[in-house]
């Protein structure tokens, strides 16, 4: 039996300060405030192309719903929600899913909780993995062939949303790199990001997001005065 999930996208007179998201379109609002993720950030500042952005764009909708299907499997695991692998379940999804698991049962990290929301006035974002001990560690989880330079940016923006969320520096941040080279097993790989790097970059890019955004109303402004005028 299917769940309809209703849409709480719209102005539902929301306490101020209640940060929520919405479940079916994924979008997240603190209050009726819709806020930026932090995805949305770095993708409209970083300058450089990503590295696996010139692939065929149906190779990339596989490999991306590839990697949200292990992700719920390996959230409702840890969360300890899964009971059985759904029917019909992608069988690359479900290798790369047991492969985790066991890397996770060898080397995970105590009192983990999966998918956790984080947001300040106008940004948010969902961590993969907090582990909320004496020094907090915040991970994300990635299926993808090669490590891009913006998940560290990505764990920066995570790492601050904590700090103004809980009030609390963060300790660790790591990149769980779950790959399969051709022919070969699924490997997964715990890489670390120093802290201190990642947090100093985000907020630089942070502030530049800011001025693009100031920027872009100021010149589409009457008192910017840069608006495209018709020849004489």
């Amino acid at each position: 039996m299917s769940t309809i999930v209703p849409c709480t996208c719209g102005s539902i007179g929301a306490d101020p300060n209640a940060v929520r998201q919405c479940s079916e379109h994924f979008r997240i609002f603190r209050g009726d405030k819709r806020l930026a993720s932090v995805g949305s950030v770095i993708r409209d500042t970083w300058p450089i192309k990503k590295n696996f952005e010139d692939a065929d764009p149906a190779v990339l909708e596989n490999a991306r719903d590839r990697g949200v299907v292990c992700d719920e499997l390996f959230s409702a695991w840890l969360n300890g929600t899964l009971t059985r692998i759904p029917a019909g379940t992608r069988t690359d999804a479900v290798e790369r899913f047991e492969a985790l698991r066991k890397w996770w049962e060898s080397n995970g990290f105590a009192n983990t909780a999966a998918q956790v929301l984080l947001a300040d006035g106008e940004i948010a974002g969902i961590a993969d993995l907090v582990s909320v001990t004496e020094y907090p560690l915040i991970i994300d989880i990635k299926n993808v062939s090669a490590i891009d330079q913006t998940y560290y940016l990505q764990l920066g923006g995570y790492a601050d949303l904590y700090q103004e969320y809980f009030g609390r520096d963060v300790h660790s941040l790591g990149v769980l790199h779950v790959t399969q080279s051709r022919d070969k097993p699924v490997s997964v790989k715990y890489v670390d990001v120093p802290v201190e790097p990642a947090l100093k970059d985000w907020r630089t890019l942070r502030e530049m997001w800011q001025v693009v955004r100031r920027r872009t109303v100021y010149f589409n402004s009457d008192e910017g005065g840069l608006k495209c005028q018709e020849p004489h």
